[in-house]
């Protein structure tokens, strides 16, 4: 399943890399850059994406302020600020906006990375999780998720689905079970 990510950064180059760099660590990510931070205003939610990529200093608005303004109207896409700040003050503003994480340029682009890819796994463990739930049960897309560590979801589940079946193959997708384990 692929996952989609956004970065928003005026700096074109800083774009092209980090775009490059995804894709070339995990195929299953669709990275759109963006550098206008009123046109990255227009695309949030829609469509939906699976995790934000921020800088932080900006024209117009900061990656904190856009940060708040995404936090507004979608409160479960991680949201990850990558920037060359690295005063503690920064990475708390950061935080206190409603980012889960704070990565510093260029140190922590393979941890960027990685990020995209447990956020894509994730993805398709939902994905997996809802077919071996069955047509016609409840889940929640990864977008939609409250996820406090990108690497992570969870499944809505009801009380007749087989949750020991959807816990496994999830848990297995997230890295989380040994292969050699079959359910």
């Amino acid at each position: 399943m692929r996952s989609s990510v956004l970065y928003i950064d005026d700096d074109h180059d800083a774009c092209e890399m980090v775009s490059t760099l995804l894709r070339l660590y995990n195929e299953d990510l669709d990275v759109m850059t963006v550098g206008d931070v009123k046109k990255a205003l227009d695309m949030v939610g829609d469509p939906a994406f699976d995790l934000y990529i921020l800088d932080y200093r900006m024209p117009v608005l900061s990656g904190v302020e856009l940060c708040s303004l995404i936090r507004q109207s979608d409160s479960h896409t991680p949201i990850v600020i990558y920037s060359a700040l690295t005063r503690p003050a920064d990475r708390e503003a950061a935080l206190n906006a409603g980012a889960n994480a704070y990565l510093v340029k260029p140190n922590d682009i393979g941890i960027l990375a990685e990020t995209g890819t447990n956020v894509a796994h994730a993805a398709a463990a939902i994905a997996e999780a809802a077919r071996v739930l069955g047509a016609g049960r409840e889940f929640v897309p990864l977008h939609q998720h409250n996820i406090a560590d990108p690497g992570l979801g969870e499944v809505k589940r009801d009380a007749g689905a087989d949750h020991a079946a959807a816990d496994h193959h999830h848990r297995r997708a997230l890295g989380q079970l040994p292969a050699h384990i079959v359910l």
